[in-house]
């Protein structure tokens, strides 16, 4: 029985978005309650030479939405955050994705 690359991927793609969604809730529902800005928490970085928390959720949506979308049009490429980020950080960006 064949079975394709969709048919094998799309389900833990979107696993793995439910799951985000579902940190993000519960991270924002915290904040609320403790009076923490969204904001401040978005921009901060774990270790100085990380990108922000804001980049690390774009990249988990871009690796699975964007590969759900790459595996349906047959490419797979940087996401358009990459206009806005540094070069360094776009090459780290891209060598990140080739890594994985």
């Amino acid at each position: 029985m064949a079975i394709s690359l969709y048919d094998i991927s799309v389900s833990t793609y979107l696993q793995v978005l439910g799951g985000l969604a579902g940190v993000l809730e519960k991270g924002a529902e915290y904040a609320g309650k403790n009076d923490l800005d969204l904001v401040e928490i978005v921009q901060t970085k774990l270790r100085p030479d990380m990108l922000p928390f804001r980049f690390q959720v774009v990249a988990t949506v871009h690796q699975s939405l964007g590969a759900i979308k790459g595996i349906r049009e047959g490419l797979f490429t940087p996401p358009r955050l990459c206009r806005t980020l540094t070069t360094r950080a776009c090459r780290v960006w891209s060598v990140t994705l080739l890594q994985n």
